[in-house]
């Protein structure tokens, strides 16, 4: 063997790579032997050895051996193939990140159904910004009967979802998408349509209820600000204004039956979870979500209405 020179064997000794690793760098050209003795032993020089070395580094921080042998033999900068690969790597954190939110989230539910639900939140993922939508819409407008209602707020709950998600973005996305979906959400949305569909065949119609509603709510505000409970004697006071003003609008008496009646029709068209929606909404357009005062107020006069004691008599008038 010529001095300085080494056999594939010995270099797979000193590198602690296999034979056979080796011998395909060379057969793809990724480390060419300097010489080949006359029975085809491949023999490798020290600069060769490091050669190899290089080779494990660039292997070692993703490179692929395509792009290794166009810098090793000069047909790309040392510069630019760190770069393809910071970007490549980049591209494949995305990936990594994007599969552990959808495995976390698949975890959130019940056992029996990990896998399906698997197939359902991987397919979610992969959805574009237009995909989103259409599926947003298809499902509220299920709940709706077909409804929009107000433009802006539907575009505010719908439209103008952002193109790319990060990961804190993608994992608002699988719950948003999940509580959209959800069919107790949709009654939900189904009971409210209902009931505006009530109001308006009645002749109080939506708007008109809506009016009714707004000075009581403002006063719930102040009695929330004043520290207030719904169930303390301002709290009842404002409470039956409130019940009055509905009534007196829906052309009813004030008394328990209408109390009942407004309790149960709230109580149909009000889920938690709307506030969640509006929180995750936030999340993907990169708002700053801020409770809606007036949710705020309903909610609290809702409590106050559940533990009036015009709800728990049997006796009085009705409408």
């Amino acid at each position: 063997m010529q001095r300085g020179l080494y056999t594939i064997g010995e270099v797979a000794k000193l590198s602690g790579l296999p034979v056979q690793t080796i011998r395909y760098y060379s057969d793809i050209g990724v480390l060419p032997p300097s010489s080949v003795t006359e029975a085809g032993y491949r023999l490798y020089s020290d600069a060769d050895c490091a050669r190899l070395e290089l080779v494990r580094t660039l292997r070692g921080v993703g490179f692929d051996l395509q792009t290794i042998a166009r810098l090793l033999a000069g047909e790309l900068s040392p510069a630019d193939a760190v770069r393809l690969q910071v970007e490549a790597l980049e591209v494949q954190i995305r990936s990594l990140k994007r599969q552990h939110t959808v495995l976390r989230a698949v975890l959130g539910g019940d056992e029996p159904a990990l896998l399906s639900r698997l197939n359902r939140m991987h397919a979610l993922a992969r959805l574009d910004r237009l995909e989103r939508e259409d599926f947003l819409a298809r499902h509220l407008q299920r709940g709706l009967g077909g409804r929009r209602g107000d433009p802006e707020v539907w575009r505010a709950a719908v439209l103008e979802l952002p193109e790319e998600l990060g990961e804190a973005e993608l994992e608002a996305w699988l719950e948003l998408a999940g509580i959209a979906s959800d069919p107790a959400f949709l009654e939900v949305l189904e009971n409210q349509a209902r009931l505006a569909d009530h109001l308006d065949a009645s002749g109080t119609g939506w708007a008109h209820w809506q009016e009714a509603s707004e000075p009581w709510l403002r006063a719930a505000l102040e009695a929330i600000r004043q520290g207030h409970s719904p169930q303390s004697p301002r709290g009842q006071e404002v409470v039956r204004g409130w019940l009055t003003a509905l009534a007196q609008a829906s052309g009813r008496t004030a008394g328990p039956g209408f109390a009942r009646w407004l309790l149960e029709q709230l109580e149909a068209s009000t889920d938690p979870r709307m506030h969640r929606y509006w929180q995750l909404i936030a999340v993907l357009k990169g708002w700053q979500y801020q409770p809606p005062p007036l949710a705020q107020a309903m909610d609290w006069l809702l409590e106050g209405l559940r533990s009036s004691a015009a709800v728990g008599r049997k006796q009085g008038a009705g409408g």
